[in-house]
């Protein structure tokens, strides 16, 4: 009898797993929970992976659960390569082929005018407007969409967002300024403050604020109570000429090379030189 040893069975062969075999809404499910901040790396791993994370899709998919993130848009007044005026174009600062830079937000046939019109940050979206017209920017699919006009023309208004309402203040003699609720989707007139001065306004703690140069003439808009009441803080922030900003408790401003912050929970106001600092 022959002793013959049996063979060893052949090693399994590995295997593969082809992305292209997993459905882009599983994937877009799993890329949506990774840190924005890994996006560049993931973009050169596959061009499925470049398309997917360019997509309106992954935004739309982090907001689903939760997942939101603080996305800078600038716009930029540039020549125009045809004749000697200039345009504006928004732009959004993201992912282009892997690499970090201004991705050019597709512009409507009618893009408003940009010197006269005035912007505002809802949400996920950047209402502009411009005359009587409004734009909406939807910043997770980066499309513009028409939504419904002013109720008068205004040149160099200011707006404001509180309470799911936009404020549009100055521009016009004759009305000076309306709200737009976005629930109702309609524009309706806004009270005038008591006093005749010029106003420079700004959102802090739940109310629209209106400062003079008048320091007794400072007023607060409450919107549950749709009426303005006379407010005794604030005291010279009415003298301030340029935008002013809301950081946390402070509100912040600059004008002509200095920077003004003021703290409304102890009234202190500081105010420095401003300076350009260069990092290598």
């Amino acid at each position: 009898m022959t002793n013959n040893p049996i063979a060893p069975p052949p090693p399994a062969k590995k295997r593969k797993t082809s992305l292209s075999s997993i459905p882009d809404d599983f994937i877009v499910n799993v890329l949506a929970r990774i840190s924005i901040s890994q996006y560049r790396s993931l973009c050169l791993v596959s061009k499925n992976f470049y398309s997917l994370l360019s997509s309106p899709d992954i935004y739309f998919a982090r907001s689903l659960i939760g997942i939101t993130d603080a996305r800078l848009y600038v716009c930029l007044r540039l020549p125009t390569p045809s004749s000697s005026s200039h345009r504006h174009r928004w732009f959004n600062l993201g992912y282009r082929q892997g690499q970090l830079s201004l991705v050019p937000v597709r512009t409507l046939s009618s893009s408003p005018d940009r010197l006269n019109s005035t912007s505002v940050a809802v949400h996920s979206e950047i209402y502009q407007i411009s005359c009587r017209a409004v734009r909406v920017l939807d910043c997770r699919s980066r499309t513009w969409r028409p939504a419904p006009d002013m109720m008068v023309a205004r040149k160099h208004a200011r707006s404001y967002f509180l309470d799911d309402k936009i404020y549009v203040i100055g521009g016009c003699k004759e009305n000076w300024g309306e709200v737009f609720d976005l629930k109702t989707q309609n524009w309706k007139p806004l009270p005038k403050p008591p006093s005749d001065h010029d106003h420079k306004g700004v959102v802090y703690g739940g109310r629209l604020y209106a400062f003079t140069m008048n320091k007794n003439k400072n007023y607060a808009y409450d919107p549950k109570e749709e009426r303005w009441v006379q407010e005794a803080g604030f005291v010279g922030l009415g003298r301030i000429t340029g935008p002013l900003c809301v950081i946390g408790n402070e509100i912040f401003a600059e004008h002509d090379r200095k920077y003004t912050w003021y703290n409304p929970m102890n009234g202190k106001q500081q105010e420095t030189q401003a300076s350009l600092v260069c990092g290598g």
